[in-house]
């Protein structure tokens, strides 16, 4: 079961990144293996600050989870939006401005990135 799921997850991420390869808009998301969701982990990218001009974000824009760690994230437009697993990174690339728009309704702000 675990073997299925982890080939589902590949796929999806496959057909995602096949999807947006085309797209105007920019993108950053960085992956490796590790533990969550169907063994897909986010690179922390060291080289970066991030920072807010507000309540930092702590619920994910899309399933509304607490967030666990900071490790699953979607880099768009110089913002950090970060998520609980990565169903929920191809869920921002679809419509990042939406999930930005959840997490300042959720109270919270983007995290802007700083180089």
């Amino acid at each position: 079961m675990k073997t299925l799921i982890a080939i589902a997850a590949v796929i999806t991420l496959g057909v995602s990144a096949y999807t947006f390869a085309g797209s105007s808009e920019t993108f950053d998301t960085m992956f490796t293996a590790g533990s969550c969701c169907g063994g897909q982990q986010a690179v922390t990218d060291e080289k970066v600050k991030i920072v807010y001009e507000g309540k930092e974000q702590t619920i994910c824009p899309i399933m509304g989870n607490t967030l666990s760690s900071k490790n699953l994230y979607v880099d768009y437009k110089g913002k950090r939006i970060y998520v609980c697993c990565p169903p929920c990174v191809n869920a921002v690339k679809k419509d990042p401005e939406a999930a930005i728009k959840k997490i300042e309704q959720n109270g919270e702000t983007v995290g802007i990135i700083k180089k």
